[in-house]
This record gives structure tokens, C-alpha cells and sequence, in this order.
């Protein structure tokens, strides 16, 4: 059975740490970015499928990062779970404003409000990457 892959996008070096070994433990396939901009050049290397993604990040935020992603047909497919301080309301009107410029921009599949117990993170994204096996 192949091991499902996670690309982990996070500033906070600590943090990167924490999921890159908390979904390695899990048997999951691990790579992290430090931003958007990171987490773009991974992405043209190794394709996960599932990635969790902060929002405030410098050089390309996750807001950026994830408007690129979804426009680009290689990756629009790739589910994201926002793991970020800003909250989902935000983070949908921030959606909703950016449909003026890029067209209409699809939710990520979750949004978990940092910080989050390692059970819910576990969970959620094994739900999303079940959602994936299902299609």
C-alpha cells in the first residue's frame, strides 16, 4: 500500500517540525514548505495529495499560494486543509473578495483554527484524504 503524501506549508519552523512528524509517525509521506512561494517549487517536484496550509505567511501567502494552486489544472485537485490563527469566516470572505480577480475560488476542503489538538488535525485530514479515495 503506498503512503499517502502531506506537503506541509507553515512559517513557523516549530510547527513544520510538529506535522512533519506527527503525520510521518502515521505513516503518511512528508515534505514542508516555509511559504507559498516554497510550497509552489515542491509542488513541481512532488505532487501530495493533501496539503495543510497556513495563511499568514511572507514572500506568497497562503491566501496567494492557494489562488495559484486552484488555477492551475495539475494541482486545483489537490485537497487543502487550512491550519492557520485566522479564522474560517475570514478566510471565506477573503475567498469571496478574491472572486473579482481570479473567478470563483472553491472552499478548502477544512479549516482548522490553530492551535488544534494533533487528534483533530490526524482526523481531519484522514477524512479529507478518505474523500479522495471515494472519488
Amino acid at each position: 500500500m503506498q503512503s499517502k503524501r502531506v506537503l506541509v506549508v507553515d512559517d513557523e519552523v516549530k510547527f513544520r517540525y510538529f506535522l512533519s512528524m506527527l503525520f510521518t509517525r502515521h505513516g503518511y509521506e512528508v515534505k514542508v514548505a516555509r511559504n507559498g512561494e516554497e510550497a509552489l517549487e515542491v509542488l513541481r517536484e512532488w505532487v501530495p495529495d493533501c496539503i495543510t496550509l497556513d495563511m499568514m505567511m511572507p514572500e506568497r501567502s497562503g491566501l496567494a499560494f492557494y489562488e495559484k494552486l486552484c488555477l492551475n489544472p495539475a494541482w486545483k485537485d489537490i485537497f487543502v486543509v487550512v491550519l492557520s490563527a485566522v479564522p474560517k469566516y475570514v478566510i471565506n470572505h477573503l475567498l469571496e473578495i478574491m472572486k473579482l480577480s481570479s473567478g470563483s475560488l472553491p472552499e478548502p476542503a477544512a479549516c482548522l483554527e490553530k492551535p488544534a489538538a494533533p487528534e483533530t488535525i490526524l482526523e481531519t485530514v484522514a477524512q479529507v484524504m478518505q474523500r479522495c479515495a471515494d472519488a
